[in-house]
């Protein structure tokens, strides 16, 4: 029984060790993930802002474009129309 817990022991070791250097080349990646997030929520801001302000123009538009439709309607009569 001692034999096996030995060699348990030195692969545990082995493991140990393993797992320390990679946590250690893995440091570095951290702030880097951090950094993309930013990056990423920046350019989702940007894309949200964007989109609100064309939605905003083509609001408009549409108000504009119904008003001139009416107001042509309203002053224009043409024949055979029901006006």
């Amino acid at each position: 029984m001692g034999e096996n817990d030995r060699e348990i022991f030195d692969r545990l070791g082995k493991i140990e060790q393993t797992v320390a250097r990679i946590d250690e080349r893995e440091s570095g990646f951290i702030p880097r993930v951090d950094d993309h997030e930013k990056r990423l929520q920046t350019l989702e801001l940007k894309d949200a802002k964007r989109g609100g302000f064309i939605a905003g123009i083509a609001s408009i538009a549409s108000l504009l474009s119904s008003i001139l439709t009416w107001l042509a309607s309203h002053f224009i009569h043409l024949p055979g129309g029901s006006n």
